[in-house]
């Protein structure tokens, strides 16, 4: 199943922080147990990658994934933290035990975030639990702007 990329995800970061690190695109994707081609199609812009494959070259660079994307911290969403944590909603769904369809209606702002709930989330991305409080509330208002916006662009109803 194909999973959308990593949001935010800065080639330039990539190709610099390679470089800086004096590795080839061959000798990071060993690094990385990523083919070289997929590498090259991350700095050339014709892919992005996905959380974890992000996560694997970070690891193998020693830097953290947040070094390759250009989302400020304060525009995170429950879902770019996820990504930034290397964690796919179907991985972290499994990783926490829960249905996936219940973490993408939290990351929706669909499900209430309660206070055990947020604790976990923060334990497994490694932030603050008001980061990640803050980044839910992100992700419910976009959302919910995002249909409104449908609402109030669809034509008015005829009235009988």
């Amino acid at each position: 199943m194909l999973q959308p990329p990593v949001r935010g995800f800065n080639r330039s970061d990539l190709s610099r922080l390679r470089r800086e690190a004096n590795l080839s695109i061959a000798e990071l994707g060993v690094r990385a147990d990523i083919a070289g081609s997929v590498l090259s199609r991350w700095e050339s812009g014709q892919a992005s990658p996905t959380p974890e494959l992000l996560r694997r070259v970070a690891d193998a660079m020693g830097v953290s994934t947040s070094e390759f994307v250009d989302t400020p911290e304060g525009e995170r969403t429950l879902g770019d933290l996820r990504s930034l944590a290397g964690f796919s909603q179907r991985s972290l769904a499994k990783h926490l035990g829960v249905p996936f369809k219940t973490l993408a209606k939290l990351e929706q702002g669909l499900i209430d975030l309660d206070d055990e709930r947020a604790q976990t989330l923060a334990d497994t991305f490694g932030v603050e639990v008001v980061v990640l409080q803050d980044a839910y509330r992100r992700g419910a208002i976009r959302v919910l702007r995002q249909r409104l916006n449908e609402l109030e662009s669809q034509p008015a109803a005829a009235s009988a």
